[in-house]
């Protein structure tokens, strides 16, 4: 059993509920040009997170009442934020699905796509600044050679 709390909006999973992994990551979405005579131009355009997915089961006596909470957050429509161990994403519930057992055995899947990274985010701006500041640099560096 996983050690780590997830928390959807204001859904806070216990116990059985808690995924034993989350699926979550990217790829850096790139445009490739050919040159003639085979040079290779890359442009880098930027991240694009994979949605987040994971399965868990909801059990005991409240296991309906439960699963009819987290459907009623995927049906809202609106971005929530998501949390686990440090993590931090504001992400739209694209799926949920409920496997009904018995009232007392509900196993779920769900799937989140990624609406922001607050983290990644800050990343990306940090990176950015830096590119300005090394710009502004050379700007006044070339000024001084003229």
């Amino acid at each position: 059993m996983p050690f780590f709390a997830v928390i959807l909006g204001g859904f806070s999973f216990q116990e059985f509920e808690v995924p034993e992994h989350i699926t979550f990551g990217g790829r850096q979405m790139h445009a490739k040009n050919i040159m003639i005579g085979g040079a290779r131009v890359i442009d880098a355009l930027g991240w694009d997170p994979i949605d987040i997915e994971w399965s868990g089961r909801f059990r005991g006596g409240n296991a309906q009442s439960r699963a009819m909470q987290l459907q009623s957050i995927a049906q809202s429509g609106r971005a929530v934020p998501l949390m686990w161990s440090g993590m931090f994403y504001r992400v739209l519930v694209t799926g949920f699905r409920a496997n009904y057992q018995r009232p007392m055995e509900i196993p779920y899947e769900i799937n989140c796509t990624v609406v922001s990274d607050p983290t990644g985010d800050a990343v990306g701006a940090i990176s950015s600044t830096l590119d300005q500041l090394v710009s502004g640099d050379m700007g006044m560096a070339s000024g001084f050679l003229r």
